[in-house]
């Protein structure tokens, strides 16, 4: 059995939220080790850059373009 929880609650210093120019909407993004804490619209606009930046040169298959966290 999963025990599920409907809200994730995580605490930064106001310093460390300005810094990074977190609004009320966030996504963890990360892989391995490292965790990144970024503004879901920072994020939406870096990641859809990114994805803009690769298909230059190449097709990005669509199960990959359909990859959410």
């Amino acid at each position: 059995e999963v025990l599920r929880r409907p809200k994730f609650n995580a605490y930064l210093p106001q310093e460390l939220r300005l810094y990074a120019q977190l609004e009320k909407h966030v996504c963890l993004i990360g892989q391995g080790k490292k965790l990144e804490i970024w503004d879901q619209e920072s994020w939406n606009q870096q990641r859809d850059q990114w994805l803009t930046e690769s298909t230059v040169d190449s097709e990005i298959p669509d199960k990959l373009k359909a990859l959410a966290l």
